[in-house]
C-alpha cells in the first residue's frame, strides 16, 4: 500500500518505508504525456496519453503494476476530471518491464560472441521492439 498525504497543495508519495516522500503539485497529478516506451531508427512503441506522474514513478523507482493501480486509484479520488488512459498507461508498464527484461537478455548474450557488437545491439533491439508489437497487437 502506498502511503500518502496532501500537504499544502501536494501529494507526498512515500514509495519506501523511511524514504522522502515524492512531492507531486496537485494541480498537475492529471497531466498526460506521450511515452517512447522503445525507440530504435524507425522502430518505435509509442504509448499515447498516459499518466505523466505514473511514467515518472514507475521509471525512476522501478515500481510494480500493483504499485502503478494503487497511484492510479490516488490520482482518479484527487482529481476525479483527469483525461488519462489509463489502459494505455498499464499497458506501456508491462511493455516497458518486459522491453527491459528482453533487453537485459540481449546484453548477457552479446558479450564476446559478435566484434561488430553495435550492428547487433541495433538490430536486436529493434527485434524485440517488433516482438513486443505483435505480441500487444500494436500498430
Amino acid at each position: 500500500m502506498i502511503r500518502h498525504e496532501i500537504k499544502n497543495e501536494y501529494l507526498k508519495v512515500y514509495l519506501r518505508e523511511n524514504s522522502s516522500p515524492y512531492s507531486i503539485p496537485l494541480c498537475e497529478l492529471g497531466q498526460t504525456t506521450d511515452w517512447r516506451v522503445a525507440v530504435i531508427d524507425d522502430e518505435k512503441i509509442i504509448a499515447k496519453n498516459i499518466s505523466k506522474w505514473t511514467l515518472h514513478l514507475f521509471t525512476d523507482k522501478n515500481l510494480t503494476i500493483e504499485f502503478a493501480r494503487e497511484f492510479q486509484r490516488i490520482v482518479k479520488k484527487n482529481c476525479p476530471t483527469n483525461t488519462i488512459n489509463w489502459e494505455e498507461t498499464e499497458k506501456a508498464i508491462i511493455i516497458y518491464d518486459e522491453y527491459r527484461r528482453l533487453s537485459a537478455n540481449v546484453k548477457e548474450e552479446k558479450i564476446g560472441v559478435f566484434s561488430s557488437l553495435k550492428n547487433y545491439d541495433k538490430n536486436a533491439y529493434k527485434e524485440i521492439i517488433k516482438k513486443l508489437k505483435k505480441k500487444y497487437n500494436l500498430d
